[in-house]
């Protein structure tokens, strides 16, 4: 007799700057497997992930989270996620549990961190994942799939000139975040890699779930810039007094996203690292001409397979607030002229220019 499904929590995380948390996580239906990861052969991995995709979402329910000093009600959408803003004091408030029709959720020990974490430093790092600290393939999806489903975590391989550069800059006063295009289904590989391989600590911000039948049917997901414009976009206007570290890598839409995004916040943006994660033909000139016009911009800009000659900090003046770089202005040099900027056209030579999502909401209690 097979066993009854149960409704856990796959992903949760509550990040806090000056009393405003974010809430966010992942509610799903499932029969009760090993989640860890941990020691897995090639086998017991696929059989997991296989699982992970045959979960289902809980859609449009309502959810009460329990706190020591308080509940909140949140409404999953119709993939199971839920994100909230609420007000929290300064007082440690660990999550205690998770209801549904007064029916408890399970919550996975080791997981993820049942507390919130209080962001006091000046800096944040934006890392994306797959391909910039993980080594996914993503361009050659024959091996990707087959890195991904037959693969233990414990073989597969970090980035490590990314990872010193993280771990670098988060010493020198910086909170790291990853976001990725990966589906809420990897989280707990993604979570099991990232503490294997002793990243720093922080929320992962991933896609929305998948089932098993759209991977069979092909069905079409938005456009993969789509969630990191949403989550960046919701992310920088909470911490409007943090400088931000975007960092990603050239096999999709990283570098016109974080384009983007430091036109959208320009005294914010501190620096864009990128890695060369794949040879793209007659990329040089576009991206010389990015890194003048980043640095006039007084936007730190690195892109390369090594990251041995960026220095943390760069200079004091990147602390500056770049007054000539308004939102909505074209990112391009001088000797482009009026018009479009040639910029924004060249750079689709090493990657796509991203959308924002006008849907970008927050629910909020």
């Amino acid at each position: 007799m097979s066993e009854k499904r149960v409704t856990i929590l796959l992903n949760y995380y509550a990040v806090v700057n000056h009393g405003q948390a974010l809430i966010f996580g992942q509610l799903t239906t499932k029969r009760l497997s090993d989640l860890t990861f941990t020691s897995f052969s090639g086998r017991t991995t696929f059989r997991t992930l296989f699982s992970l995709y045959r979960s289902r979402a809980l859609a449009s329910q309502t959810a009460i989270i329990h706190y020591e000093a308080f509940n909140l009600t949140v409404t999953t959408d119709d993939t199971g996620f839920f994100m909230v803003n609420h007000e929290v004091d300064s007082h440690e408030q660990p999550l205690k549990k998770i209801t549904v029709n007064d029916e408890p959720v399970r919550i996975i020990d080791g997981l993820y961190d049942c507390r919130m974490h209080h962001i006091n430093t000046p800096n944040i790092v934006v890392s994306d994942i797959d391909d910039t600290i993980l080594h996914s393939h993503v361009s050659r999806k024959f091996r990707k799939l087959r890195t991904l489903m037959f693969t233990p975590v414990e073989r597969r391989l970090a980035v490590v000139p990314v990872k010193t550069l993280i771990d670098r800059i988060v010493a020198q006063g910086a909170t790291a975040l990853y976001l990725s295009n990966s589906e809420q289904n990897l989280y707990p590989l993604i979570y099991r890699f990232l503490v294997l391989n002793g990243f720093p600590r922080g929320p992962v911000f991933l896609k929305q779930m998948r089932r098993l039948r759209d991977l069979v049917r092909y069905h079409k997901l938005p456009p993969p810039e789509v969630h990191k414009m949403k989550m960046l976009n919701i992310l920088l206007p909470m911490f409007t007094d943090k400088q931000f570290v975007l960092i990603g890598d050239n096999t999709q839409y990283d570098l016109s996203i974080y384009m983007n995004i430091a036109k959208s916040f320009p005294d914010n943006v501190r620096a864009i690292y990128i890695r060369k994660a794949i040879p793209i033909k007659d990329e040089a000139a576009t991206i010389a001409n990015l890194a003048n016009e980043f640095a006039r911009r007084n936007i730190a800009f690195h892109y390369g397979d090594d990251f041995e000659t960026v220095v943390w900090p760069e200079s004091q003046d990147l602390k500056m607030p770049a007054a000539d770089f308004k939102p909505g202005d074209p990112l391009k040099s001088a000797a482009d002229g009026p018009g479009p900027s040639k910029m924004s056209n060249d750079v689709d030579s090493v990657t796509r220019n991203a959308k924002p999502d006008d849907g970008t909401t927050v629910n909020k209690p």
